[in-house]
């Protein structure tokens, strides 16, 4: 897991952000848009797990939003 380790502020001293460490694994672009990679990281998926996935990433999205929580950066390679 990777958790802030400290805020981020503005020069009026209000919120930006978090600071993080780097965090270790393969990204979603290596592990899952790449069929090689995919087969060979998860062998049993099929189409359906792929789908299952984005839903469930979606629903975390939807989740913050409702929250006011602008997710920003989405992008497979992160």
């Amino acid at each position: 897991f990777c958790w802030p380790t400290d805020c981020v502020l503005n020069q009026h001293s209000e919120f930006v952000g978090y600071l993080m460490p780097k965090a270790q694994g393969k990204t979603m672009f290596a592990a899952m848009f790449v069929k090689p990679v995919l087969l060979k990281t998860f062998p049993s998926w099929g189409r359906i797990d792929l789908l299952n996935v984005c839903l469930a990433f979606l629903e975390h999205i939807r989740f913050l939003h409702k929250l006011n929580i602008l997710v920003g950066d989405i992008n497979a390679q992160n």
